[in-house]
């Protein structure tokens, strides 16, 4: 009995974990896609793995459009200790065309003054 109980306890606790795991990836795609339906003021959005900006651009009908390149970061946590940072997801886009096709609830300053070396920050971050 004991040895059953013994290999029942590790197999109950790996189930549960992942399955809460499996919850908390659920939840995180609901929240991006409903924050990409709250921010998106677009009636089509085209996915590639290159740039196509230009050809859309050269679609009858197309009004706007914005490209955005993912980009991984390291983003400095303490100026007098260059150890501190943290590693960070974002978008590498042109502010002008992204304030035409998002929604973009800016707190402080403005993206079209953003220039090399700039970045917007979520206000969360």
């Amino acid at each position: 009995m004991r040895r059953s109980a013994s290999t029942a306890a590790p197999v109950m606790v790996r189930a549960a974990f992942v399955g809460g795991v499996a919850g908390i990836v659920a939840t995180l795609g609901a929240a991006t896609r409903a924050e990409s339906k709250r921010t998106l003021r677009a009636e089509l959005v085209v996915t590639a793995d290159h740039p196509i900006s230009p050809r859309v651009a050269g679609v009858d009908g197309v009004d706007a459009v914005s490209e955005e390149v993912p980009v991984t970061f390291d983003a400095s946590l303490d100026s007098s200790d260059p150890s501190a940072f943290d590693i960070a997801d974002g978008l590498a886009v042109d502010p002008a065309a992204y304030s035409r096709t998002h929604a973009v609830d800016v707190t402080a300053g403005d993206l079209r003054d953003l220039r090399r070396a700039t970045v917007a920050v979520y206000p969360g971050y």
